[in-house]
């Protein structure tokens, strides 16, 4: 990578804030470096864009300064293993607007066209204008960190493994990412032959028109001050008239405000021959756009290989239907732009007509002076002679204007177009480097995730000891517990053991008498009665509970007699498939029960803390 460039910016350098996020990288963690970058990204925003407000020659400055950040960031992207970068992009844009306008207090024609040149800074436009260029940024860092850190520092296999649902997210993000901008290279790509060609005839193109504006302008400096002069000269004539003669000066004020009417109908069409050139330059912009992405679509497979759909030619048809509306846009702005040019034509059409009925008014004046024995014959013939000579400047003025708004239109026009081809090609280079950045997201973070697989593993068989139960499969077996605890009302065949000692933590076992139940218990001979007598629970599937064990007791046959347990075997009285037979139809869910029962075979309560939780104890 180009080493970036080194600038200034207040307290604020490239170099060395690069070479502290080079030292935190060596010294510390990723988080430490993203954290330093975020604190001096923001201050060099902020600082940029007070000088962007400030002097031309700082507003440069700070766009130098801002490019230096871009630099920057892609050295960032490579410290830290193309996963936790972080960009930003910033456009600036300028427009050189024609003001030809007669001043309200002095009378005379003041400000100027001024002519537009090619930016230095390329700006993204057209279909680059519109691209995502910064789809790294939408992998979120601290899950690839957290990963990481699980990784180096050892966490157990539960703290691990609930970081497997995150990391698998930012992956369906760096590959979603990775499609779309793969789909946008490939729009570039197809656009780039004939951007290049573009550029070279464009650049050849605008420096004539620039050219010919300025020479436009020259001219129309030139007719400015022409007429500027004799309109003052005309009206310190007028002034001396007007003081002695009432309607002469109503009618050089009338001729004074529809000067002033026109000059500003005048800006008016200008700046809209101005606009429509630059929206005629975007619907092109737009009109290519459109091609290049129906050409990327009609070159995408819709399945890959293995016949799964392709992510690409989703990206692909998204884009093509962002264009298709990008050019309906364009071409609405276009005609938009074309009626307020006729409007504003109209409006100047209006404006002339009135100020030559007022001219025409003053005119009148004069001649009846002029045709009176008045002392203020003369006077009227020098005045009638300086309204004639602004007349004259007014048409070359009006002439002059006409030809610099239609050159400064022109290159307006093909300096717009200019600017996007070379966006094109600039953020093609861009693209290009971002899909590499983001294959390399994808394939560090599916790393990531078989590093994360293997240290599970690995802290799983540290964790189970003895036993051969992992943490994990530990923790799940006692939410398992706490589920089946609760999932219906009170203790019932269709728990286990522990199951139904959780849900009567509650009863009063010092009512319990006779001997307490166990699993290995196969036949229990009394009656219903009997079991209520010594307290035992009696639940509404028509089993009974022992609430110091939760061993639950079920008559099979039906005769209120023999009992066995629920949890555990046969009798010698009923075989095995008979026993499953019946629990299954007239006890639901004791099979499924006595299955859990084996996986809990190793974990025992050991009371409850004071807010009323269950401790287990692992045998």
């Amino acid at each position: 990578m180009t080493p970036p460039r080194d600038v200034k910016l207040g307290s604020l350098t490239t170099t060395s804030m690069i070479k502290q996020m080079q030292k935190s990288r060596t010294s510390s963690s990723v988080k430490s470096v993203t954290t330093s970058y975020n604190k001096w990204d923001t201050s060099v925003i902020t600082e940029a864009k007070n000088l962007n407000t400030s002097k031309a020659s700082q507003t440069s400055n700070a766009l130098a300064t801002l490019g230096a950040v871009a630099d920057a960031m892609g050295l960032l992207n490579n410290i830290l293993g193309g996963n936790d970068a972080k960009s930003k992009t910033v456009s600036n844009q300028s427009n050189n607007t024609s003001n030809q306008s007669l001043s309200p207090s002095g009378g005379t024609l003041s400000g100027g066209g001024g002519s537009g040149s090619v930016s230095s800074e390329v700006q993204y436009s057209g279909y680059a204008q519109n691209l995502n260029n910064n789809l790294n940024a939408s992998i979120d860092s601290s899950v690839l960190t957290n990963v990481r850190q699980a990784i180096s520092n050892g966490w157990s296999s539960i703290s691990s493994s609930n970081l497997k649902p995150s990391l698998a997210n930012e992956a369906v993000k760096a590959n979603q990412a990775l499609a779309q901008a793969q789909a946008n290279f490939n729009a570039l790509a197809n656009q780039k032959a004939t951007a290049e060609a573009n550029v070279s005839r464009l650049e050849t193109q605008a420096d004539g028109a620039k050219n010919q504006s300025e020479t436009a302008k020259t001219s129309l400096e030139q007719n400015k001050s022409n007429l500027n002069s004799s309109i003052q000269a005309r009206d310190k004539m007028d002034e001396q008239l007007s003081s002695v003669n009432s309607e002469y000066d109503e009618a050089c004020s009338n001729v004074k405000a529809e000067e002033k009417n026109k000059s500003s109908a005048q800006n008016e069409l200008s700046s809209a021959k101005t606009s429509v050139a630059k929206a005629e330059a975007s619907v092109n912009a737009a009109t290519q756009s459109l091609q290049s992405a129906e050409t990327t679509l009609a070159n995408t497979p819709q399945t890959l290989e293995d016949g799964t759909p392709n992510p690409q030619y989703q990206a692909a048809k998204a884009a093509v239907a962002k264009a298709r509306t990008e050019k309906q846009q364009a071409q609405t702005s276009l005609e938009e732009a074309k009626q307020c040019q006729e409007t504003a034509q109209t409006k100047l059409n209006q404006v002339e007509q009135t100020l030559v009925q007022a001219q025409e008014t003053k005119a009148n004046v004069l001649k009846k002076l002029k045709q009176s024995e008045s002392k203020y014959k003369d006077l009227a013939e020098k005045c009638d002679t300086m309204q004639d000579k602004v007349k004259q400047n007014q048409e070359q003025y009006d002439t002059a204007v006409q030809t610099y708004d239609d050159t400064t239109a022109n290159y307006e026009r093909l300096n717009s177009e200019l600017q996007t081809q070379q966006g094109i090609l600039t953020q093609y280079e861009a693209m290009e480097n971002q899909v590499e950045a983001l294959k390399d997201s994808a394939s560090s973070i599916k790393e990531l995730g078989d590093e994360l697989d293997k240290h599970i593993e690995l802290v799983k068989k540290t964790e189970a000891g003895a036993d051969g139960i992992s943490a994990e499969d530990k923790a799940k077996i006692e939410a398992d517990v706490l589920k089946n605890s609760s999932s219906t009302e009170g203790c019932s065949a269709s728990k286990t053991p522990l199951e139904n000692m959780l849900a009567s933590k509650d009863y009063d076992v010092s009512s319990c008498t006779g001997e307490v139940w166990h699993n290995s218990m196969n036949g229990v001979f009394g009656s219903s009665s009997e079991f209520e007598s010594r307290g035992y629970i009696k639940n509404s599937d028509g089993s009974f509970t022992d609430p110091r064990t939760g061993v639950t007791m079920i008559n099979v046959k039906g005769d209120d007699y023999e009992w066995l347990t629920a949890g555990n075997g046969f009798s010698q009285q009923v075989g095995a498939h008979v026993y499953n037979d019946l629990i299954g139809r007239d006890w639901p869910g004791a099979a499924e029960a006595v299955e859990r029962a084996k996986s809990q075979q190793h974990v025992s309560l050991n009371g409850f803390d004071e807010n009323g939780k269950p401790k287990f104890k692992w045998k």
